[in-house]
């Protein structure tokens, strides 16, 4: 949604000056049921769990990796490290039940590894960016949600 959501928002704003547009952000979960329900009218967001995608229709609109994410300055950033050296830091990770946490977890048990329990889990972005921005956590997110402090130098991969 941060990677698509405000284009489309302005290019609708454009040919239908006149629509309401309210932006809800919440968990896929409650999301999809209030969509079910008839409470909203389109939802747009990372592909959830298909248990919870059943009677809807979908596009997959988007792909993007996974990347590691530092703030400039921090002692894994101007260094090649391995996987197991970055779960030495502290981490912020989705929440269970998202796909970027399934994607995570995937990728941390195709090395052997596993997700340490006191990883700090997240789905708020403004959470992640500020703790991450301020101490040595690594933030294991979609690239989309860090383009802009990844672009600018603030966060580093």
């Amino acid at each position: 949604a941060p990677a698509l959501l405000p284009v489309a928002l302005a290019r609708l704003r454009d040919s239908r000056p006149s629509v309401q547009i309210v932006v809800k952000s919440a968990a896929n979960a409650v999301l999809l049921d209030e969509l079910r329900a008839g409470e909203l009218d389109l939802v747009v967001g990372r592909m959830s769990d298909p248990r919870l995608m059943g009677g809807l229709s979908f596009e997959l609109l988007h792909t993007e990796p996974l990347v590691f994410a530092v703030r400039a300055g921090h002692p894994l950033a101007s260094k090649a490290v391995s996987v197991q050296a970055v779960l030495a830091y502290p981490l912020v990770v989705y929440g269970e039940g998202t796909i970027p946490r399934h994607n995570t977890e995937s990728f941390l048990s195709a090395r052997g590894l596993v997700l340490p329990s006191n990883a700090l889990q997240t789905l708020d972005v403004a959470v992640a960016r500020a703790l991450v921005a301020v101490s040595d956590a690594v933030w294991i997110t979609p690239l989309g949600a860090a383009r802009g402090e990844l672009a600018d130098g603030r966060l580093v991969r």
